[in-house]
């Protein structure tokens, strides 16, 4: 699959400043961490992005999860993604998913970005299923 922003290089999209925030489940929220913050700690050098966990008792709405914000460049942003799922992955406790090798990540989304990730009858999001299968 490949994305585009009209008149910007490949290079130009991954240096941009941008965040992601996603949820992790409370249980596996020690595993990032790390003793005394040392993993995520690991992580923000390699990545180059800041890494930030919501606190022990601060769950996402209605859930057990955590909330986990990667800022710094889309590069940045991409590697420390990287570096947390795959120690997610790593992690004997997690639950298999219906598909052996594959994880649930959930990304919070601002409301007022969800009709640009749907598209105009579902058109955007269907593409971007149809690239993945």
């Amino acid at each position: 699959m490949t994305w585009t922003i009209v008149g910007m290089t490949r290079s130009e999209v991954r240096a941009l400043e941008s965040t992601l925030r996603f949820l992790v489940s409370n249980n596996f929220a020690g595993s990032v961490i790390g003793k005394a913050g040392q993993v995520i700690s690991e992580f923000q050098v390699q990545s180059g992005a800041k890494i930030v966990m919501s606190r022990a008792h601060e769950f996402f709405p209605a859930t057990a999860d955590r909330i986990v914000l990667i800022s710094g460049t889309v590069s940045a942003i991409l590697t420390a993604l990287h570096l947390i799922l795959s120690k997610l992955a790593d992690d004997p406790r997690r639950v298999e998913t219906a598909r052996e090798g594959e994880l649930d990540l959930r990304i919070v989304v601002p409301h007022r970005v969800c009709g640009a990730i749907i598209g105009k009858a579902g058109a955007t999001i269907r593409s971007v299923f149809s690239a993945l299968n």
